[in-house]
């Protein structure tokens, strides 16, 4: 049955549905991708389908072919992750992103503002990192 078809739906009252992780693909660019380990694996083991590319010329051809639902931008040093991201939008808005930084929340927010980007990771993100994705990916 249809959790819409319900009493408490007839009342106005919404289940929160969480999405199907197995159809979530998420493209991780990283040339560290040992050190997002704990990260991916809760990912793969909540059923996201994930691809791993070493650089932003290689995610930018995948998001062309393929869209994911999410990609992971863990910046090479002396990256500007503004520009990254914008060049990411540019090819397809749809697709979120989360990014590695060493920024505190709030200057992480200031400084990309207006991006639309899902989280702020730390630089190894572990598993509750990727639950905490996982419901964010869920409201949106």
């Amino acid at each position: 049955p249809s959790p819409w078809n319900t009493p408490a739906a007839a009342a106005g009252i919404r289940r929160s549905v969480m999405p199907n992780a197995e159809n979530m693909n998420v493209v991780l660019v990283s040339r560290r991708p040992e050190a997002w380990r704990a990260c991916t694996e809760e990912l793969r083991a909540g059923g996201c389908g994930l691809s791993e590319v070493a650089d932003l010329e290689a995610c930018k051809a995948r998001l062309r072919a393929d869209p994911p639902r999410l990609i992971l931008l863990d910046p090479a040093p002396g990256e500007d992750v503004r520009r990254s991201v914008m060049e990411l939008l540019m090819i397809d808005a749809r697709t979120h992103t989360a990014v590695a930084s060493t920024l505190d929340p709030e200057a992480f927010h200031e400084a990309m503002e207006g991006l639309g980007i899902l989280d702020c990771l730390p630089l190894t993100p572990g598993a509750e990192d990727a639950r905490r994705l996982l419901r964010l990916l869920a409201e949106v």
